[in-house]
């Protein structure tokens, strides 16, 4: 089960709503919670250094969405600009359950793909209102939208056809929004087999009262790491086609294996079953992931006070007891 962030607004919510949604009211209650715990946030997620953010399209990017024009009979999501510690914040919403057929869309701009990561997760924080709280005004009411991608070679603008979306998953709220307080959802989904050099998202509204908070396309890598004195470079993880994928490494400096070492990444962004040990060159010894010459730096100078004798004679060269004052 995804996170689910509950906050209670009596004041921005009053208990006299009604059948009457008001989304901007809804937004307001969220930008001052959203104050107390966008930053917990972001340090939670750059702790996790095999998550790598992509795009995070509703907090900050202006007009990463775009409101097609709709062909005939289809409808559009409503946009809600405020301001948020001096940076733009944009919220969609739509609330057409006392009518019937409804068909809205909300597609993002043009999302550039890294070649090797062809599976993507998307992050959604969402509002949905209780049909329930419509008192029966509404007999077409849901509770749930639709998320759908494209993939594309190209840019294609303010486009729109919907023949061209595929669907990935509908989503459901764990906690629905009431008459007196408001429930902030978490889901994220997956998003498989990307191929072409970038993609769309797309969301679809068939009679909900739901309001999209925040919008985040992220994959994961392995971390750039050293096992067994082998270097590993950051690597993409592998989608469902390649639950492991297969990474060659190097060793570090003065050390060496009888074959190339090798360790596989996960889909989760983990490193598992190292193969080949590097190990150290004689006259060296393994520290903390390197190989250090055995006396460290006292064997260092030692050997270039020796050279300074052979190059400068005996007479000129400070006396060699001299070098331990320096280890």
């Amino acid at each position: 089960m995804e996170e689910t962030r509950t906050r209670t607004c009596e004041r921005d919510v009053p208990s006299d709503l009604g059948n009457t949604f008001r989304p901007t009211m809804l937004n307001q209650c969220f930008l001052r919670t959203l104050d107390h715990t966008e930053e917990e946030e972001r340090r939670e997620r750059d702790s996790k250094a095999h998550r790598v953010a992509s795009v995070d399209h509703l907090r900050r990017s202006v007009g990463a969405f775009v409101k097609p024009e709709p062909p005939e009979g289809m409808g559009v999501w409503e946009v809600t600009q405020r301001t948020l510690n001096g940076s733009q914040f944009y919220t969609y919403s739509v609330c057409n359950v006392g009518e019937r057929e409804q068909d809205n869309w909300l597609r993002t701009t043009f999302i550039q793909r890294r070649p090797s990561a062809s599976r993507v997760f998307v992050e959604l924080q969402f509002i949905v209102r209780d049909c329930n709280s419509f008192d029966g005004a509404s007999l077409t009411c849901k509770e749930t939208f639709n998320l759908f991608t494209s993939e594309s070679d190209a840019d294609v603008g303010t486009t729109f056809r919907k023949g061209q979306f595929k669907k990935v998953a509908t989503i459901a709220p764990d906690e629905i929004t009431g008459k007196n307080d408001l429930r902030i959802n978490t889901e994220t989904r997956v998003v498989e087999n990307l191929s072409r050099k970038g993609f769309y998202l797309a969301f679809q509204d068939i009679g909900a009262c739901v309001a999209l908070l925040s919008t985040r396309v992220y994959y994961k890598t392995c971390p750039a790491t050293v096992k067994s004195l082998a270097s590993f470079p950051e690597t993409v993880a592998g989608g469902e086609n390649q639950a492991l994928r297969e990474v060659s490494g190097a060793c570090v400096d003065n050390a060496v294996s009888e074959e190339p070492p090798r360790i596989y990444c996960t889909v989760d962004g983990e490193w598992v079953v190292p193969v080949g040990q590097c190990q150290c060159q004689p006259g060296y010894e393994e520290v903390k992931d390197a190989c250090r010459g055995k006396g460290g730096v006292r064997l260092n100078l030692f050997n270039f006070a020796l050279k300074m004798q052979k190059s400068t004679g005996p007479r000129d060269a400070a006396p060699i007891g001299r070098i331990v004052i320096f280890s």
